[in-house]
């Protein structure tokens, strides 16, 4: 009998990343759009890196405007949790 994949959206899978940023840790837009894409395309989805990377600075602004994130952007967008 085969194991039934649980489907996940992109943006669920951006806020359960999010959230899940332990305070002190640097990241990058880029790693964490990734991440989420994986997620998804392990949930049976299909690969779209730029739908995932928009989820993610959507959940990501929502962080910053709360005072969890700070988002810095030289080149990609570094993510760091400060709270």
């Amino acid at each position: 009998m085969s194991e039934k994949v649980q489907r996940v959206s992109r943006v669920a899978a951006a806020n359960t990343l999010v959230a899940g940023i332990a305070p002190g840790t640097k990241t990058t837009l880029g790693q964490l759009a990734k991440r989420v894409d994986d997620e998804v395309v392990k949930g049976g989805g299909n690969p779209k890196l730029s739908a995932a990377t928009l989820a993610v600075q959507h959940a990501l602004g929502m962080a910053e405007a709360l005072g969890l994130m700070r988002l810095t952007k030289p080149t990609d967008t570094i993510v760091e949790r400060i709270k």
